[in-house]
């Protein structure tokens, strides 16, 4: 078995969604499909068999064993072979245990509701489902003048980036857009509820792993900090680093720290050193798709009288 075969193997379901970035429309976003109607007749949730009373027993069917030989197979030929493996595979229907290794020991929680979300979502969604970020206004151009704000509207993608920034703006000029009378707003009031999950650790919302949840994502919502010319600073502007470090001294451990306003885009640096760098998250990443889409619009000969703003679900000025 090759190496990228391994790897497929090892693999259980990866969901790639893909942003569709709409044209230029004053309608309200619920006006757009962005799926075909889900056959609920198709989508089985099997009733469990499962006694948790009773201790599992693992399955001695040649059909199991078989499935199971080869998944620890394909781990120890694997070049994960060293790593700590967990795993148990349980039939609802009828509570046998298709696979075991290593079920009973105790393991560090790990990203597991990611893959069960990702397999709901492709039988609930459909393999052709599109994101969709769009621009919408309540105004017509009119001579090349929009006499209002410009929305940039985001449905969830998880991708979106400065490239789906730059399709949209390069629709609004082919539309021959000149002038907007008003700003540019983020709006992603799509999605309702906390930004943040229950539970998170508050100190790990300043890094990368730790970003907000928005339906209007921009560069993962994140940023990087590193060194330049011997000063640490940021991949975008819109984090605003503010540093105390020190260069580095001969006998003295190098050693500094990071930290990122929890509800603002301020970082400070401290310490002594070289190496300062880290993925950072971005606090309100709206804000940041808006502030990058009036630039870009400026860029293209575009005057935009107003400012860049963002609006949630509890906004009232949202859409």
């Amino acid at each position: 078995m090759n190496k990228n075969a391994k790897k497929q193997n090892l693999v259980l379901i990866f969901l790639y969604l893909i942003f569709v970035s709409a044209c230029f429309s004053p309608d309200k976003p619920s006006q757009s499909e962005t799926a075909s109607p889900v056959n609920e007749e198709n989508f089985e949730v099997p009733d469990t068999n499962i006694n948790l009373a009773q201790p599992l027993a693992i399955s001695n069917e040649p059909k199991d064993v078989a499935l199971c030989e080869k998944i620890n197979r394909t781990i120890e030929e694997s070049e994960f072979a060293n790593a700590r493996w967990g795993v148990i595979a349980i039939g609802l229907k009828d509570g046998r245990v298709v696979c075991e290794k290593d079920g009973r020991k105790l393991f560090n929680p790990a990203s597991i509701q990611k893959i069960l979300t990702s397999i709901v979502a492709l039988d609930r969604l459909g393999a052709a489902f599109r994101w969709q970020t769009k621009i919408l206004s309540g105004k017509e151009i009119e001579n090349g003048i929009l006499d209002g704000d410009v929305i940039l509207y985001g449905q969830g993608a998880p991708d979106f980036d400065e490239i789906g920034l730059e399709n949209l703006a390069n629709q609004l000029q082919a539309k021959g857009l000149k002038q907007v009378k008003g700003g540019v707003v983020g709006d992603e009031s799509y999605f309702k509820g906390d930004d943040i999950g229950d539970g998170w650790t508050w100190n790990d919302l300043q890094w990368h792993y730790g970003a907000e949840a928005g339906a209007l994502t921009f560069r993962e919502n994140q940023a990087d900090v590193f060194m330049k010319d011997g000063k640490p600073v940021s991949s975008t502007d819109y984090l605003q680093v503010q540093s105390e470090l020190e260069p580095k001294q001969a006998g003295k451990t190098e050693a500094y720290g990071i930290k990122r306003g929890l509800a603002d885009n301020q970082v400070y640096i401290w310490g002594n050193g070289e190496k300062a760098s880290g993925q950072l998250a971005v606090h309100n990443s709206a804000l940041w798709a808006a502030k990058n889409l009036k630039t870009l619009l400026e860029q293209k000969g575009i005057e935009v009288e107003g400012e860049a703003k963002s609006v949630d679900w509890k906004s009232k000025d949202r859409l």
